[in-house]
Parts: C-alpha cells; structure tokens; sequence
C-alpha cells in the first residue's frame, strides 16, 4: 500500500489538531492540508490532492443538507470521512448520498479512526455511530 494524502476540515481547533496529530503517527498516511471551513478547504484541495478527507460535520451551523448539496470539491477517487456528535438516520442518509466513505462519532478511537480511513481507501463504506 502506497502512502495516503489526508486532508483534515474541523472548525474546532483542538478537535482537528488532534486528528491530525493521530493521523501523523502512521507512516502510511501524511497530512496534506487542513482548514477551518469547507469554503476554506474547496480552495485547498485542487493543490493537496488528497486521497481522503477527515470532515468534521460540525463545522455547519445551518443544517446538514448544506453538506449534502455543495461538498463537492473533490474528484471522485478522493473519499471523504464526516465525524459527527448528533447521529441520525436523516443525517446518515444525506452523507450516504452525498457520496461520503465513512461515518464517525466524533469520540471515536485512533484504532476506529485508522481502519476508517483504510476501508475508505479500500472503496468500502464505514460507520461507526
């Protein structure tokens, strides 16, 4: 397995510092960019080309289906990952048809994190509620 391009979106600094700081101890993955907001993070992916984006969901402050209808910055070989705290079907449903690899609560463990990512690379869907 070649080494994987992560990009890392939370507007919550010590949540995402702390993704990327899990991230960073696998020598098979690398920690290509990180944002504050998806605006933010559309201008930074054409350059990152990342393979997979860790999404923290809370960045939105309006409702989910803002994700759903514009978080399309990205190329469809890139798999993106949400992290969520309100978990529910609705929500599950959109991200699923907004083309999303993963669903993560966003107490999730580093191991939980790490085969997330791997599936995701593997084409697989992953939820972890």
């Amino acid at each position: 397995m070649s080494v994987a391009r992560i990009f890392v979106v939370s507007n919550q600094d010590l949540f995402r510092i702390g993704v990327i700081s899990q991230v960073q101890t696998d020598k098979m993955l690398i920690i290509v960019g990180e944002a504050t907001s998806i605006e933010i993070a559309a201008d930074s992916f054409a350059n990152a080309c990342p393979d997979v984006i860790l999404f923290d969901l809370n960045n939105l402050e309006a409702d989910h289906d803002f994700f759903c209808r514009t978080f399309e910055p990205h190329d469809e070989l890139t798999k993106t990952i949400v992290f969520t705290a309100a978990s529910t079907d609705y929500e599950h449903v959109h991200c699923l048809h907004a083309g999303v690899a993963g669903i993560l609560s966003r107490n999730v463990g580093y191991a939980e994190l790490l085969k997330s990512i791997q599936e995701a690379l593997a084409g697989r869907v992953y939820y972890c509620g």
